[in-house]
This record gives structure tokens, sequence and C-alpha cells, in this order.
């Protein structure tokens, strides 16, 4: 089925700019579109506190010219060259607890994907890939070595093409080197340096645990250890509403990361009004926030970052939301992020 993204847009104009992506934003994708002949520099960086696993995707979208005026652009600290400027990338910032990793997948449409430069004196052309084109005269003697071999069949080997003793030492090439694997399966070496084949079944990825390559059914990925999960819920604090709890089920163990509260509908005067958000089985507080009182709708977002540790029991797995205000009136929209541990 499809997926629905939380999307932000901005149009960078040609004298640049600043963008401060917000770390408590619920924002799943970023798009960037504009540019041109740029006059200013273009930097995007995050704002706020980071979070180990915390991901940016930022899809630049549109075609700056930093040539021309001798500008920059800047992702998260990381310079993009003038190629990726001026053709589609998407970005991925990820934090590993320490600063962000950066990922840039570019659109294999681009023209400069590969270029002049990775390829030696322009020595691969139409010619030297017909049939036979690649001759013995062409490689160095030695230039391939044991290292070099992987799994070579002998569709890749013209007959005739390997003869004499002279061309292969002894034993340099062992049943081994022929190994056709298992069938649907990876090749992986392990944290030892074991090398193995990974079977993988209908929907399974390999992915590294630290010290060996699993299969992981795809079903699987938003219950894995460090998935976030975010939870949206209105409160109230109107006439005959206000006091209500919420109660939210969570029935795995997780740290509650983020606690951000928008006001929907104008705070009455004279009062504060408080979400409470507690930990129902444990008969904790796990996070408060406290709204002044006339507050408006276009008032910013509250934020708390508890980073408490939820343990989900067996009888009573839920969180839940309670608000409290003497003199009724208004509402808020509450999303809260946690992470499974």
């Amino acid at each position: 089925m499809p997926i629905l993204n939380y999307l932000q847009a901005y149009t960078v104009p040609s004298t640049g700019d600043t963008y401060n992506l917000l770390t408590e934003d619920t924002t799943q994708e970023y798009l960037f579109y504009g540019g041109g002949i740029m006059t200013g520099d273009i930097i995007i960086n995050p704002s706020g506190t980071d979070v180990f696993g915390l991901t940016f995707v930022i899809k630049w979208l549109g075609t700056a010219d930093l040539i021309t005026n001798s500008r920059t652009f800047s992702v998260f600290g990381i310079n993009l060259t003038d190629q990726q400027a001026v053709n589609k990338q998407t970005i991925i910032c990820t934090y590993n607890g320490t600063f962000y990793d950066i990922e840039i997948h570019s659109n294999f449409d681009d023209s400069f994907i590969v270029e002049n430069k990775n390829i030696a004196l322009l020595a691969v052309d139409t010619p030297q890939l017909d049939a036979l084109s690649v001759t013995t005269a062409k490689i160095a003697a030695l230039a391939v070595t044991d290292a070099k071999i992987n799994d070579v069949d002998g569709s890749k080997l013209v007959a005739a093409s390997v003869d004499a003793s002279t061309k292969l030492t002894d034993a340099t090439i062992t049943d081994a080197k022929f190994d056709t694997g298992t069938v649907s399966s990876v090749r992986f070496r392990n944290a030892t340096g074991v090398v193995g084949d990974l079977a993988l079944a209908n929907n399974e990825v390999a992915i590294g645990n630290g010290t060996t390559i699993v299969a992981v059914n795809k079903s699987t990925f938003n219950s894995l250890p460090g998935s976030y999960e975010v939870f949206n819920i209105e409160v109230s604090f109107e006439a005959n509403e206000v006091a209500a709890t919420r109660h939210i089920y969570l029935p795995y163990s997780c740290t509650v990361q983020k606690m951000k509260t928008s006001i929907t509908k104008d705070i009455a005067a004279t009062d504060v009004a408080s979400v409470i958000l507690t930990d129902d089985g444990a008969a904790t507080v796990i996070a408060t926030q406290a709204i002044p009182a006339s507050t408006t709708v276009a008032s910013a977002s509250f934020v708390t970052t508890p980073t408490y540790v939820y343990t989900a029991a067996a009888t009573t797995s839920t969180i839940s939301l309670t608000t409290t205000k003497t003199t009724a009136g208004g509402k808020a929209f509450v999303s809260i992020t946690v992470s499974r541990t």
C-alpha cells in the first residue's frame, strides 16, 4: 500500500539562505526546490537536541550554479560538489550519538555519475569492450592475483583464453573459488573472518548485528530495537472535558523520547493549563507540560524530552494523558515519540 509521508517544502532563492531543521519536528522528508545562479550560500543544518538514530531525509530537487560566483552548498556540515548541486540528490543524515553520518544518493539519470576522471586515460571505450578485445597483451604480468579473482565461472572465460601453466601458478585456482553458493542467498564474512552463505526467504533482507549477518523479514522493520513510533492524541481543557484521562495502549518496552504539544484552540485566561503524561503500570508521571493562560493557536509548540525508560507490564501496558485547568477553555494536540528497546 502507499505510504503517506509528512513533507516540508522550501524554495531556495538565488541569493541563498540558511535552513534550520528542527529535531523535534515530525516531518519525514524535506524537499528543496529553486536555486539558479547562486549569489549566496545554501546552508542546511539541524536545530535542537540530537537523539541517537534521529534521521533527516533531504531531497534536493533544484539546480544551483555554485561555480559562477564561487558559492557553497552545505548540508549538515558537508559541502555538495558543483555537479551534485546542479542535479537531483537524496541526502540521508543519521545521528550516531556523536555526529551525523551523511549519505548522498545521486540520480543515475545524471550524466556525472560516471565521470572521465574515474576512468584512467579513457581506457574503457567501445572498441575495447568488443568480443576478444581484452587480450593477454593488455594485462600486465602478474597483475591478476588471487585477491582480484572472486567467483569467476566458465561463462566469463573465452575458450582457450586460459592456457599454459605459465599463466597460472600452482594451486591458485581451487574449487572454493568456483563455489556457486546457496540458491537465493548472499555471501558474507562475520566478525571472526568466517565466510558463509545466508539464505534469504521471500521478503527477507540481510542485516548486520555487529557480529554476523542475519535474515530479517521486511514486515518486522517497525518492531526492531531502535525504531521510532509517534502517538498523536487530541486533548481538551473545555468544560466537561478537562481532567479527562486518555489511555494509550503501549505493549512493548521503549524509551519515551519526546512530548510535543501544539495549541489547536486558544487557552482560556486566568490560570495555567497542564498536560500530564503518566506511566499507568508504574504509577509514575513521565512528563508535565504547563501551558500559560491565554496561549493562542499561533504560539510555538511546547516540547519536553523526558527520555523516560518505559517497561511494558503484563496487565497494564498503557500510558495516559490527563489535562488540568481551573478556568475551562482551550484544546491541544499532543505527539508522543518513543523508540523501541
